[in-house]
C-alpha cells in the first residue's frame, strides 16, 4: 500500500478529500440559509409595514369622510339658521378647519408612503 505525506493510502485521500468537499458544501448551504433568514426578516418586516400603513390609510380615509359628513351637516344646519338667525357662525372658518385636517391627514398618509417606498429601494438593493 502506497502513503503520501499524510500517512493515507490513496483511498483514505480520497475519502478525506470528499469530506472536504461536502464541508464546503455544508458551509455554502448555511451561509445562505443565513443570508435568506435575513431576507425573509426583512421582507416580514416590510409587509408589516405595509399592512400598518394600509390599516392607517383605511383611518384616514374614514376620518376624511366623517370630517366631509359634518362639513356637509354643517353646511345644511347653516343654510336654515341664516334665515332665523342674525349672527350667523362663521363658515368659511369651519370650512377651513376641516380642509386643513384634511391636507394633514394627506400630508401624513404621503410621507408614510414615501418612507415605505424608501424602505422597498433599501430592501430591494439587499435583494439583487
Amino acid at each position: 500500500v502506497l502513503e503520501n505525506e499524510y500517512g493515507l493510502d490513496k483511498f483514505g485521500k480520497l475519502k478525506l478529500d470528499n469530506i472536504y468537499k461536502v464541508d464546503d458544501k455544508i458551509t455554502t448551504i448555511h451561509s445562505k440559509l443565513a443570508e435568506n433568514k435575513v431576507l425573509l426578516d426583512a421582507m416580514c418586516k416590510y409587509k408589516k409595514q405595509i399592512e400598518d400603513t394600509l390599516n392607517l390609510k383605511a383611518e384616514l380615509d374614514e376620518k376624511i369622510a366623517q370630517i366631509n359628513r359634518e362639513l356637509e351637516q354643517f353646511k345644511n344646519s347653516y343654510g336654515q339658521q341664516s334665515s332665523t338667525v342674525d349672527n350667523p357662525i362663521d363658515v368659511n372658518l369651519k370650512l377651513s378647519q376641516c380642509n386643513k385636517e384634511i391636507r394633514e391627514c394627506k400630508a401624513d398618509m404621503d410621507k408614510r408612503m414615501n418612507h415605505l417606498e424608501q424602505y422597498d429601494r433599501r430592501t430591494n438593493h439587499f435583494r439583487n
